[in-house]
């Protein structure tokens, strides 16, 4: 099974706005649909659990029962468009893309301007589906449509005066207009997962294909279509452990960390949800504002499974232990 693993901030239901949703019922159960699937989202001590998809899943359709009970044509298209993600995390497709086109259909007819913004997000969400089913053509049509829409989404936040919306909108364009030409490429089909990767310049997300062998030695890594060497750490747990595809993620290497890490400035690090070694200096936390390199010795992880990290006030989404440098092969 060939995936897309898409980080909070890139995920289709939690881009989607939310102000127009006047169904205070409609609108709880959507808000809880996105807390579910952003961890760190709501700050309770459940959010660190990790994503229940079959809870996700049963919000969403009590959204969407919800709102159609209610004739509440807006309300339904998204929370259909929650019900098809959580049906591609667990691999229905099929499923979901017949809940993504309803929505996509639902929202099209809509006449505020502000529900291009949506529209744009649906449009994506199709083509992430096609992406993984294979369907190229369609996958590169709803691509382009999403970023025709994203366009207009821009104009609209820009003459309300909302930056922060047209800088979400500029940089999901980026992200999508990537995924276009990774997938327009010869060997698009050659990964087993697609992750998105931080730039290092803070603009939009790069994108890494990652075909996962046997063992790493057989694995190879892309970045922006260059090909990387993976070269495991000394103290690596993946010698013994090979995550899945799911479980990676890639991150840029800051200046001020490189020289620790013996990388330059084109190298990355490979992680994984591994415990945190005490040979390496430094493991990454995710929180819903940002990526933040920690000290290793400053984390701290009690038999209950509770986490604590010094220095770090923020809720953690995620932590991530490095496990391979990637370094450009050419």
């Amino acid at each position: 099974m060939k995936d897309i693993h898409l980080r909070p901030a890139l995920r289709p239901s939690i881009l989607l706005s939310l102000e127009m949703v006047k169904e205070r019922a409609v609108l709880e159960l959507l808000r809880a649909f996105q807390e579910i699937v952003c961890p760190g989202k709501s700050g309770t001590p459940e959010s660190q659990k990790g994503i229940s998809w079959q809870k996700a899943e049963e919000t969403a359709r009590q959204a969407l029962e919800t709102s159609r009970t209610r004739r509440f044509n807006l309300g339904e298209a998204l929370a259909l468009l929650c019900l098809s993600e959580a049906q591609r995390e667990t691999e229905r497709l099929g499923p979901a893309l017949h809940s993504a086109r309803e929505a996509y259909d639902i929202l099209q007819r809509q006449p505020q301007m502000l529900q291009r913004h949506n529209e744009a997000i649906a449009a994506y969400n199709l083509g992430l589906l096609h992406h993984l089913l294979g369907n190229r053509p369609e996958a590169l049509n709803w691509y382009d449509n999403a970023c025709r829409l994203l366009g207009l989404a821009r104009e609209y936040w820009s003459i309300h005066n909302r930056p922060q919306e047209v800088q979400k909108c500029r940089e999901l364009e980026g992200w999508v207009s990537r995924l276009s030409k990774v997938l327009s490429s010869p060997d698009s089909e050659n990964f087993s997962i697609l992750i998105p990767v931080p730039a290092p310049d803070g603009g939009p997300p790069l994108v890494a294909q990652v075909q996962i062998g046997p063992s790493w030695q057989e694995s190879s890594v892309f970045i922006d279509g260059e090909p990387y060497r993976i070269l495991l750490l000394p103290t690596s747990q993946a010698r013994e452990i090979l995550p899945t595809g799911r479980d990676c993620q890639i991150f840029p290497i800051p200046k001020e960390f490189r020289q620790k890490w013996g990388s330059g400035e084109r190298d990355y690090l490979l992680c994984a949800p591994f415990p945190p070694d005490p040979g390496l200096p430094y493991l990454i936390v995710e929180t819903p504002e940002r990526d933040e390199y920690v000290d290793t010795a400053k984390f701290k992880r009690y038999p209950n499974g509770k986490v604590e990290i010094e220095g770090v006030p923020a809720i953690v989404i995620g932590y991530y232990t490095p496990f391979a440098l990637l370094h450009p092969a050419s």
